[in-house]
């Protein structure tokens, strides 16, 4: 790690940039990257806000994929309109 200098500013925010020259440390094979994508997406998904991997090799199948997922998703909540609550002095031309 290099620095410019250690000093701070009157607000506290350094008035330096450091800089690492080493590599990030994390998986470096092709495995390794699909493995920690699958636990990120493990641990972060949930029952109410699910991820969903899509396959985006080809647009059309994607989006079939992504319109699929919406109306299931929209059948099993079944959304409804608010009922209009006050309606006086509503002119529909």
């Amino acid at each position: 790690m290099s620095s410019v200098a250690g000093s701070r500013s009157a607000s506290g925010i350094p008035e330096t940039l450091e800089v690492s020259t080493r590599r990030p440390r994390g998986p470096r094979t092709l495995e390794g990257i699909s493995a920690a994508y699958s636990e990120a997406i493990e641990r972060t998904s949930t029952k109410a806000a699910p991820w969903y991997v899509v396959p985006a090799d080809h647009k059309w199948y994607r989006n079939w994929v992504v319109s699929r997922l919406l109306i299931e998703t929209l059948t099993e909540i079944d959304p409804k309109y608010p009922e209009p609550t006050d309606l006086a002095g509503l002119t529909i031309t």
